[in-house]
């Protein structure tokens, strides 16, 4: 072999090298939306591929959800190019979860254009029985004196919703007698009440709880907040 053919060889074997590089792509994108999801009683699921479409080896470090929530164990984090792995993810809602709700897992590998990339993960909770709000927040309240919140909840079924008890504690209150009744696609005001004891000073947690006739959502929980402060007299 002449001089100048071994360089050659030398050249065109360093150049492979130097552009052989590992890339990974999330097959289907960075994005997974369950949609629209009725109920969150069990656990979203998912499987996302993993894929090394560079030249070189990929090694993925790890993959971190944000929150305790969501798991997402990998199959195999070692993949040679062309190769494929996946993600079983696992996202758990809490049972007062509603509306939209987003969480986010974070892919770290080698890949040196895209050492650190992010999947998305998206669903709009719907319940039988929609609350306009997650949790009712009382401000201010003052020590044995009565404090004043709403909540609207929505049948979103096309059937009648028989509200059969509300369970209140902690001095709460509701303006409605059960059993009752809310009609297809409507909605009704539930007035709460708070009357705090002088033994509750400071930061409040209670919860409402509402049983219905729907199998699919047979209880609602409604956590309730707020800042118990004294009782301010008027001066004289």
């Amino acid at each position: 072999m002449n001089l100048q053919l071994y360089l050659t060889l030398i050249l065109v074997f360093a150049a492979l090298n130097l552009t052989a590089q590992p890339a990974l792509e999330i097959i289907g994108g960075n994005t997974k939306d369950w949609g629209i999801v009725r109920q969150a009683n069990k656990a979203l699921v998912a499987k996302i591929s993993l894929k090394n479409i560079g030249t070189k080896e990929l090694v993925i470090a790890s993959v971190t959800p944000s929150c305790g929530c969501t798991t997402a164990p990998i199959e195999q984090s070692r993949l040679q190019p062309g190769a494929s792995t996946n993600i079983n993810l696992t996202l758990n809602l809490t049972p007062t979860a509603i509306g939209q709700q987003i969480k986010t897992i974070t892919i770290t590998s080698n890949d040196a254009t895209k050492p650190v990339q992010t999947l998305s993960l998206k669903a709009k909770i719907l319940r039988s029985l929609q609350p306009s709000m997650n949790f009712i927040a009382f401000s201010p309240i003052q020590a044995g004196k009565r404090a004043l919140s709403s909540v609207r909840l929505k049948n979103t079924t096309d059937n009648p919703m028989i509200i059969t008890n509300i369970s209140t504690q902690d001095g709460l209150s509701v303006n409605r007698k059960v059993p009752f009744t809310i009609a297809p696609q409507k909605d009704i005001e539930l007035a709460v009440s708070l009357i705090a004891s002088a033994k509750s000073i400071g930061y409040f947690h209670s919860q409402i709880v509402i049983k219905t006739d729907n199998t699919d959502q047979p209880t609602l929980p409604i956590n309730v907040y707020g800042d118990i402060k004294p009782f301010a007299s008027a001066k004289k």
